[in-house]
């Protein structure tokens, strides 16, 4: 079985690719099939297990693939992870979750930043502005053209401690998040503000439609958190939740058009973002 979606997914990779993952890759706890799930690649149509944990909640797909597999697939582009026309698209604002780290970031003093998944960088060129000594980690090309990034946390300068450290968009591409996240808090001090974000498997949508949910894209997503496994996740690799907030994604500058008042789709929208029934997490955290 796992030869067949090495062949589908990463032929091209020379090593073990795939690994089975019948049991929680979070707590270890057993894992119930949901149904199969279609590919990020649509030119793809072996479909995918999505799996969910009976005791913290976790889901996330069955073959996994290994991380070396996961690294070879971004920096070669692969549309096995990022789909078709990612990489070309441009990217002119910031995310809801972005807007509400610098929201809290306004508060505090940064002298060292580092950012996981730097992207099209338009996040981390805005602590970068204001002079702050920046660092960031990205696998593909697209933001290798800002300075100071790095394609492995290995290789950010180990002699500074970092104020302010982001993972937007991250863990859920990760073959074990909690790996990337004790490397992080080796990187801490006591004062490190850790800004995540990732898919929210309790959201309305997601309980709904399960494995047809937006956010189920293998293998560009591979996890799904609850808040019982996002908080045993970070408590095993060094940090605490300091605040965990449910998004929709949803920007409230939309209703400056009026029009928008009047159509009941966009009431749904707000009452997402408001009930707490949004598609992603944003969670705040600090070192224990």
């Amino acid at each position: 079985m796992l030869d067949q979606y090495q062949s589908v997914f990463a032929s091209d990779y020379h090593s073990v690719a795939f690994k089975l993952a019948n049991n929680c890759p979070i707590c270890e706890g057993e894992g119930t099939p949901l149904g199969d799930a279609a590919s990020i690649d649509k030119n793809k149509s072996l479909k995918i297990k999505l799996l969910s944990c009976s005791d913290c909640n976790h889901w996330w797909h069955n073959p996994l693939p290994v991380q070396e597999c996961l690294n070879s697939l971004y920096e070669e582009g692969s549309n096995s992870v990022i789909g078709s026309g990612w990489s070309d698209a441009t990217k002119n604002d910031l995310s809801k979750p972005e807007k509400m780290l610098l929201a809290l970031e306004k508060g505090y003093e940064t002298k060292n930043y580092l950012e996981v998944g730097v992207g099209k960088a338009l996040l981390f060129n805005q602590f970068l502005s204001k002079g702050i000594n920046c660092f960031g980690i990205e696998l593909g090309q697209w933001g290798k053209n800002n300075p100071n990034i790095f394609p492995d946390l290995d290789d950010v300068p180990v002699s500074m401690q970092y104020d302010c450290m982001v993972a937007m968009d991250v863990l859920e591409h990760l073959s074990d998040p909690k790996v990337m996240l004790k490397k992080l808090s080796a990187l801490a001090n006591a004062k490190t503000r850790l800004y995540l974000s990732f898919p929210n498997n309790q959201s309305l949508r997601a309980r709904f439609y399960k494995t047809k949910w937006r956010m189920i894209l293998p293998y560009g997503h591979i996890h799904y958190f609850s808040y019982e496994s996002a908080k045993k996740m970070l408590g095993d690799s060094g940090w605490k939740i300091t605040t965990a907030q449910k998004t929709d994604l949803y920007k409230y500058e939309r209703l400056r058009k009026i029009r928008r008042l009047f159509k009941p789709n966009e009431w749904l929208k707000i009452m997402r973002e408001y009930f707490g029934w949004g598609d992603q997490w944003f969670i705040t955290a600090e070192i224990l």
